[in-house]
């Protein structure tokens, strides 16, 4: 007994030291939680930021016109900043009022107005260090006062040049960046970067000074790349390459349509600085892109996986018609777009080899170089015809790699290089009948079908990597997507013996259409029958399923185009070849509902199947 309860006291004693130190935990965790409340409650939202990058940097999230600011101490910010807002404004209409009614200078009133810009700036920097609540007023106020005057003293008053305004924009852009860099606030971002970009280009618009402007932008891009890199804002780098589009945009319409009319292009344009400029952002946004892929430690935003994309498709379409027009040969300038995918292929084998797998923005500079190949290959070979196998060979190849650098995402750019070789040859032209010689069309039609065969069964035959591939771990675990490359083969293949099959009668017969007509068809319920041997020998249900929809197509050929438009021998050879197929598909679907194994096997059977 004695034992017993001495068992017991022990038991009792474990449960409430037990409880002890967990009231004492939940102590300590109240204890942080409330100092965390009174540290808010005391300092606001400016904060020291934890992160070893920028220790002594404040934080913060602040909105300008804010009815509740999340950071600032407590009060109401909003009624203080419009306050602010008014005095400043009124010290700049009084200025604008003196000088217009010519007491003072007009001289001396820009440069006032300017100075009181700047000193607006400079009182914002100590203002935000100071974490007042009205710290954001002051450098926008400025910036935006800044704009009006250069605006002012330029197109107005002629006080400065436009190479003059320029610096002044860029100097403005600097100084807004450093502050919002400094506190890690993205107002002053956004209106620096911004607003100088969109007044350079209002300086004496229609015509602005492109080269100042545009390096203005690359300024301001790279500013961009530092405020996401530090994690003050990531859309700043979607409006800034925005801007950049239309500023583009702008200067190759001014560049091209006086080309495209044999005029020579105006020098208030400055023509000679479109293709130093466009070289310049090309090969920064370049370089940036890969340095970005090689320090990710894995992860890739939707921005980082574009940008190369997006910067090689621009500088393509922004260079190769005035170059073509005015300065270079087609050959020269697809030349020079193939030297430039192959680069990005260098670059993407390069970062598939740090050992990682599949290396972080191997398939962004992948996508980048097959986009350049599929716009310059052409000009390059001297039309779409010879660029079809060097597409297609180029399809085969990037699935062969994506196996050596385990990446999914190189994997399914494959299937899509193929796919395209196989869209562009038949929107070219380039398998109708007479478009090429016979010795050209039919060889050219058939690479392209065993090229996309082979791609097939060689895919059938390798699974693609499922680890680090978002494609094929998630969207398409059991690769389906691989029967485009079957569908480009069967169209490949379709084209070639359609092509033969008209060489052939245009030799024996007078009038071959008739013949040709029907030909076609016999031809699809062919293949149709084929595909659809072969999927049962391999049990593959998505050949089968392949082999329906190319029956279907025959029948409807047969019944709602043979027959109305054909006659004699040739009509007949199409309605009995589709009934062919038909009795061999019943066949196939018993004996595929039986369940029976169509397998090495079971050669006998397959046979009797395919009968």
């Amino acid at each position: 007994m004695i034992g017993a309860e001495n068992g017991k006291e022990n038991s009792q004693e474990k449960v409430i030291n037990q409880l002890v130190e967990e009231l004492g935990q939940l102590k300590t965790q109240l204890d942080n939680v409330t100092s965390r409340l009174e540290t808010i409650e005391k300092n606001g939202a400016p904060y020291q930021v934890e992160s070893g990058n920028h220790p002594d940097q404040y934080y913060y999230e602040e909105d300008l016109l804010s009815f509740q600011p999340k950071n600032w101490s407590g009060a109401n910010a909003f009624l203080p900043r419009l306050a602010t807002i008014c005095f400043l404004l009124v010290f700049a209409l009084i200025l604008r009022t003196v000088t217009d009614n010519g007491m003072i200078n007009v001289h001396l009133g820009s440069i006032i107005g300017l100075s009181y810009s700047i000193a607006l700036i400079l009182l914002g920097w100590r203002l935000y260090a100071k974490k007042s609540a009205v710290a954001p007023v002051y450098p926008v106020c400025g910036n935006l006062l800044l704009f009006t005057v250069v605006l002012e003293v330029h197109s107005r008053f002629g006080i400065l040049s436009t190479f003059s305004s320029h610096i002044v924009l860029l100097l403005a852009l600097l100084g807004m960046a450093a502050v919002g860099l400094r506190f890690n606030t993205s107002t002053p971002l956004f209106v620096g970067v911004i607003g100088s970009v969109l007044v350079g280009l209002s300086l004496n618009f229609p015509n602005p000074m492109f080269p100042a402007t545009g390096l203005m932008l690359l300024a301001g891009m790279f500013i961009a790349f530092l405020a996401s890199g530090r994690q003050v804002t990531h859309s700043l780098r979607w409006i800034v390459l925005l801007v950049l589009m239309f500023f583009w945009l702008i200067w190759w319409v001014k560049m091209f349509t006086p080309l495209k009319a044999g005029e020579t292009p105006v020098a208030t344009i400055y023509p000679g600085w479109y293709f130093p400029v466009l070289f310049i952002q090309f090969a920064t946004l370049f370089v940036y892109s890969f340095v970005q892929f090689r320090r990710s430690d894995g992860s890739l935003n939707v921005y980082d996986a574009l940008l190369p994309s997006i910067n090689a498709t621009g500088a393509f379409i922004s260079g190769i018609s005035v170059a073509v027009l005015w300065q270079w040969t087609a050959s020269k300038a697809g030349i020079l777009t193939v030297v430039l995918a192959l680069g990005y292929f260098l670059c993407a084998a390069f970062l598939a080899k740090k050992g990682k797998g599949d290396g972080t923005g191997t398939n962004a500079l992948v996508v980048a170089g097959v986009i350049l190949l599929g716009m310059g290959l052409p000009f390059a070979a001297g039309g779409v015809t010879w660029a079809l196998p060097l597409w297609s060979v180029g399809g085969f190849l990037l699935v062969l790699l994506s196996e050596r650098w385990q990446s999914g995402g190189v994997r399914a750019t494959s299937y899509l290089f193929q796919l395209f070789a196989c869209l562009a040859a038949i929107s070219s032209g380039a398998w109708a009948v007479d478009a090429l010689p016979v010795f050209i069309g039919i060889p050219l039609a058939l690479l392209l079908a065993l090229m996309a065969t082979l791609q097939y069964q060689w895919c059938r035959s390798n699974s693609p990597p499922s680890e680090g591939s978002l494609y094929f771990s998630w969207l398409d675990v059991k690769d389906s997507s691989a029967v485009i490359l079957l569908v480009a083969g069967l169209i490949g293949a379709f084209a070639g013996l359609r092509l033969s099959l008209h060489s052939v009668l245009v030799n024996f017969l007078v009038d071959p259409t008739n013949a040709f007509r029907c030909g076609q068809t016999v031809l699809i319920n062919i293949g149709a029958a084929a595909l659809l041997y072969w999927s049962l020998k391999k049990r593959k249900m998505e050949a089968v399923s392949l082999a329906v929809i190319v029956g279907i197509f025959g029948a409807a050929k047969v019944f709602f185009y043979d027959m109305f438009t054909s006659n004699g021998i040739p009509l007949i050879a199409s309605v009995f070849s589709f009934g062919v197929l038909a009795a061999l598909g019943s066949v196939a679907t018993s004996r595929w509902q039986q369940g029976r194994s169509v397998t090495e096997d079971a050669p006998d059977e397959l046979a009797d199947v395919a009968r």
